[in-house]
């Protein structure tokens, strides 16, 4: 796969998220809350509750930073079709039967940033069952309304093959990963920034004075 076909920087800022949102990255993992097994009334619950907790002086901010996530996995998914086309069928342990592979937080406000729908449901309702999306013909969703750990995530042949590649490549695929990674932080420290200003509005009827103009 050519170099130039990827969207990732050669070199640059470490957090291009700045690049979008004047609101300092806070986080530096992201939050497991809502990874777990989930029946469907509980995860759309969860939606709903997440989407009220958005502030909407930052919606424009969230949709531009998901709309960048959204053109980052999108230009890997190409090199990651390839990847899989040339070490899945012949895996004997997939990926995709991972047991622990859930939605976050992160995914969430992500999903909720692109205006898309949400997917329907958690990728599993129960502990240990298969995820809801996994057919014998690989994952009913495009890649980039997929839980991230199944975008970025490479399995020891696929490390090989990812090695194997041009250096330019490979640095444009790190700094791809590298850049969506603090893009969701970025969201992440936006939604404690709306809880913020969110609970102050609620308790004295006035702006968190930490609260971007």
């Amino acid at each position: 796969m050519p170099a130039t076909r990827l969207r990732g920087r050669e070199a640059g800022p470490p957090f291009p998220f700045h690049r979008l949102c004047p609101v300092p990255i806070t986080r530096t993992e992201e939050s497991s809350e809502f990874r777990r097994p989930m029946t469907d009334e509980c995860w759309q619950d969860a939606v709903r509750t997440l989407a009220g907790q958005i502030d909407p002086a930052h919606r424009r901010l969230l949709e531009a930073v998901a709309n960048e996530i959204s053109l980052n996995i999108k230009a890997l998914d190409t090199l990651m079709d390839r990847y899989c086309r040339e070490t899945c069928p012949s895996c004997g342990n997939p990926c995709c039967d991972g047991r622990e592979v859930f939605y976050n937080r992160a995914d969430l406000l992500y999903l909720l940033g692109t205006g898309k729908p949400v997917p329907p449901g958690q990728t599993r309702r129960t502990p240990g069952e298969a995820c809801r999306y996994l057919t014998s013909g690989g994952c009913l969703l495009p890649r980039d309304e997929r839980p991230y750990v199944c975008v970025w995530f490479l399995c020891e042949p696929q490390m090989g093959l990812f090695q194997a590649e041009k250096p330019a490549t490979q640095r444009q695929v790190i700094n791809t990963l590298l850049d969506t990674r603090s893009y969701r932080l970025g969201l992440e420290s936006l939604h404690d920034k709306s809880g913020c200003r969110l609970k102050e509005v609620h308790s004295t009827g006035s702006e968190c004075p930490c609260t971007e103009k």
